[in-house]
């Protein structure tokens, strides 16, 4: 039924004004939670009343309530969790370190490679104060793609070396999105299972994922290969 809603011409799923299905806005895409869940909830009920695990009304509850078990104690968690981030955020320390940061680098003297590096260790470890992606690139950007760019340093390269440092940390900064999440799962094979541990076992992993992309950056800008189409590594 919502391949006859969405495939033809003039399909009601489609954007009346444009036409297009998966480009831009439509009530197919500003839907598409209702329509994963229908897809997935209709067969699913289909199939517990065939092998007769559903057999009334009250068998369906059980089963969607047994279905969110341990969600309470995301919620839980995710409420403390809130409050820390709102407190940090208020503090604005995650800020302070990003700028005096920018500052001890400008100062250290270093220069392409061995700058490179060192830009990569800031990122990683500014990603242990500030959770998201995009606020930390919004505040570290103007300050140093700049800076850099002065030392010789394309914006392309700088940007590379951004997301290697962000991305070696997330698995045991507790400000990622998805920590409270994995600690909820944890819990639910292991119940003495804490942040501390979640940490603890994340760290090797961490530590090998940075330590490997370090090594395989530095091959690549001694070599001096291209990074993307059209652009250079050095200015």
């Amino acid at each position: 039924m919502i391949l006859l809603l969405s495939i033809p011409e003039n399909a009601p799923l489609r954007n009346p004004k444009t036409g297009l299905l998966l480009l831009g806005w439509s009530p197919l895409l500003s839907s598409i939670v209702s329509v994963i869940c229908f897809i997935f909830f209709i067969p699913g009920i289909f199939y517990g009343v065939v092998t007769k695990k559903i057999k009334n009304d009250k068998d369906l509850m059980s089963l969607l309530f047994k279905s969110l078990d341990g969600f309470g104690a995301f919620i839980v968690l995710c409420f403390f969790s809130s409050i820390f981030i709102s407190w940090f955020s208020y503090s604005q320390l995650g800020i302070i370190i990003a700028a005096e940061g920018g500052k001890f680098l400008s100062t250290i003297g270093l220069t392409r490679l061995p700058l490179i590096i060192v830009f990569v260790l800031f990122c990683s470890f500014a990603n242990l104060f500030i959770g998201s992606m995009t606020s930390k690139y919004v505040l570290l950007a103007p300050i140093f793609i700049p800076m850099l760019y002065k030392m010789g340093i394309s914006p392309e390269l700088t940007q590379l070396a951004y997301r290697i440092g962000d991305s070696s940390t997330n698995v045991i900064s507790p400000l990622m999105s998805y920590f409270a999440l994995i600690l909820m799962y944890c819990n639910k094979y292991n119940k003495k299972f804490g942040m501390g541990d979640l940490i603890t076992y994340m760290i090797p992993h961490s530590a090998v994922i940075l330590v490997s992309s370090l090594i395989f950056l530095g091959v690549w800008v001694i070599l001096d290969l291209p990074i993307g189409f059209g652009t250079v590594n050095f200015l």
